[in-house]
């Protein structure tokens, strides 16, 4: 009896799984990408909704957009923070081209260096108008992804 029932979520979970994939492969959202793993090989992850942002290269539209992901909620883990070109905003992520714009709003964020670890709770928002060019490095890189996470400045805790 164990086993028929193991047979039957087996294929249940298989019908889901297909069935999310043709629904990716017709373009309506892009397929959840796996956690990201910094140089350190220690994990962080970065989540929109239930879906992984990071590595970008599965998490994007093809051309870099994160629009997708416009209004959900995101979550950062143990994210390792890349650099910090404002004084309110900062890249987390894998590398110079895998990497998502924080910007704080509100509250006193405590403060953040390049390699700490940060956990988070934002939202997916788009860029204003010249946002991109507002941030000093990376802004082609924000620019196509036509989003940013904003964060509440004092909900972001560095990671210990």
């Amino acid at each position: 009896m164990i086993l028929v029932v193991v047979v039957a979520v087996a294929l249940v979970v298989w019908y889901f799984v297909a069935a999310g994939s043709q629904q990716a492969s017709s373009g309506s959202a892009p397929p959840p990408a796996a956690p990201s793993t910094s140089v350190t090989g220690e994990a962080g992850t970065l989540t929109a909704g239930s879906s992984y942002l990071l590595p970008l290269s599965r998490s994007t539209g093809r051309d870099g957009s994160l629009a997708a992901y416009r209004g959900l909620v995101a979550q950062a883990q143990r994210m390792q923070v890349l650099s910090i070109p404002q004084p309110d905003g900062f890249w987390i992520g894998t590398s110079d081209v895998s990497r998502v714009f924080v910007q704080a709003t509100g509250g006193a964020m405590p403060p953040v260096r390049p390699g700490d670890r940060v956990n988070f709770t934002g939202n997916v928002v788009p860029n204003p108008p010249g946002f991109a060019e507002s941030v000093p490095e990376g802004a082609d890189l924000l620019k196509a992804q036509t989003q940013h996470l904003e964060v509440y400045g004092g909900g972001v805790a560095i990671a210990g």
